[in-house]
């Protein structure tokens, strides 16, 4: 306890990194929450990513994102494609690739999976679950300080857990999926 204003100066210095992550960058939803169209490429050889990128987007179709994933494969994440799109990203990987051909392995759209009435009953569980900590916690001590402590501990690392997905999605291009929703709610079940 004798080091705890350092430690709470720590947290605090954290906490508020984090609020300015959130506020300035927020959260880059991914395709479990919006929905959208994966197609995986195989090329000859590797490719620029940022110049994919920007050859698909000047020809009029939006890529959210580009992943290597191995060797001369890639993923290219978009918002909902149809037809027409599809035919026009086909033409402009054609031009960018020039004389290479490439091969593809994946094209599928897809629905948002994670709803907001999932997201709702996700928020209700865990204040459902932060309240019986709290009273069970303080009902074993005999005090409902140390349950509030309890609680607050709880919301602080989801916070962070939450701060660093805000992070990374600014300077990684990271998107936000049922696997970080998980991570979330295993964090907060610890």
């Amino acid at each position: 306890m004798r080091y705890r204003k350092i430690y709470f100066g720590f947290s605090i210095a954290v906490v508020a990194v984090g609020v300015f992550s959130l506020l300035k960058w927020g959260i880059r939803p991914g395709i479990d929450f919006v929905g959208g169209t994966i197609a995986e490429y195989k090329f000859e050889e590797s490719i620029s990513i940022e110049e994919a990128s920007k050859k698909i987007d000047s020809d009029g179709v939006k890529v959210i994102s580009i992943t290597r994933t191995d060797g001369t494969k890639y993923v290219f994440k978009f918002s909902p494609l149809n037809k027409e799109d599809k035919e026009k990203l086909n033409k402009s990987l054609s031009e960018f690739t020039g004389s290479k051909t490439f091969e593809e392995l994946r094209f599928e759209t897809v629905g948002p999976s994670i709803g907001p009435e999932l997201i709702k009953k996700t928020i209700y569980a865990i204040a459902i679950a932060a309240s019986a900590i709290l009273l069970w916690v303080a009902y074993q001590f005999k005090s409902i300080k140390f349950g509030t402590s309890a609680i607050l501990a709880m919301f602080h690392d989801s916070f962070i857990l939450i701060w660093l997905f805000s992070f990374m999605c600014h300077y990684l291009c990271v998107e936000v999926d049922f696997l970080c929703l998980t991570a979330l709610l295993t964090t907060i079940s610890f």
